[in-house]
């Protein structure tokens, strides 16, 4: 049910009192709180022994929170899997909303959700001088095609101009297997920052499809969890992935984070 944040330095903590001391003397820094797990609550521990076998010993793992609102933290579990309700309640702070200087009914046809990283409308993805303007040097567009909903552009649109391009034909429903084109599109996004350039990620409203890829990347190359990449995201743009779409990025996080042991062996 809850994406654990990343460790403070990858490794883990020797000694419990040690942890919950380090943990005290950060709990007044906004930028820099930390988590325990608890040793009696289901904490992630692992066992260690030594030459001559003697007994293993507890270690706790200390979490960073970085960035991620309170009201969110307090639904947390950290020992336990993702869950798409959970992504769907996450958040920035509203008062960062506020600093979009935008009328709540009102949205960019793109904004930069990371750096290099543009997320964005059919209306960006077709304005070839704004692209231009903006330094845009590759295009994904994760909702090709010519019938309603979709977005009409191709690799010919955009060679006028230099942009690079690539196009999925995914439609917005819960249905859609989005996640089999998580490696590739961020590879894809991965390209073009490496090259220097900028990536709008476009579909019909910039909310959806387009978003659900952007996280995948930020979740993939950017060693973030779910939460910490809608949290970063939704500092400036709206975004609402559809529920199927929440599933499969609560899947890929959950993955990741097994792999990374970030996930207590079991809810593994």
């Amino acid at each position: 049910m809850c994406p654990v944040p990343r460790t403070t330095n990858g490794d883990l903590v020797e000694d419990p009192q040690k942890a919950k001391d380090i943990c005290s003397s950060d709990q007044n820094s906004d930028s820099n709180k930390l988590a325990v797990s608890d040793n009696n609550e289901g904490a992630t521990t692992t066992n260690s022994a030594d030459n001559s076998g003697a007994a293993a010993k507890n270690k706790v793992i200390i979490v960073k929170i970085r960035e991620i609102p309170q009201y969110i933290l307090d639904q947390y579990d950290f020992n336990k899997e993702t869950e798409a309700y959970i992504l769907s309640q996450v958040d920035c702070a509203y008062s960062e909303k506020m600093n979009r200087h935008l009328a709540s009914n009102c949205r960019n046809i793109s904004d930069e959700v990371f750096p290099g990283v543009h997320l964005g409308d059919r209306g960006a993805a077709k304005n070839t001088f704004y692209l231009k303007k903006a330094g845009v040097t590759h295009v994904l567009n994760t909702a090709e095609g010519t019938r309603q909903g979709l977005v009409d552009t191709n690799q010919n649109f955009y060679r006028p101009f230099g942009i690079k391009y690539k196009g999925l034909k995914l439609l917005d429903v819960a249905q859609t297997n989005i996640a089999m084109y998580f490696s590739e599109v961020a590879d894809f996004i991965e390209e073009g920052l490496q090259s220097g350039g900028k990536v709008l990620v476009n579909c019909l409203m910039g909310m959806s499809r387009s978003s659900t890829c952007v996280l995948a990347y930020l979740m993939l190359r950017q060693n973030m969890t779910a939460v910490e990449a809608l949290t970063a995201v939704r500092r400036y743009r709206e975004v609402r992935p559809n529920d199927g779409f929440l599933r499969q990025l609560a899947d890929l996080d959950n993955k990741l984070r097994r792999e990374r042991g970030q996930l207590s062996k079991s809810a593994a």
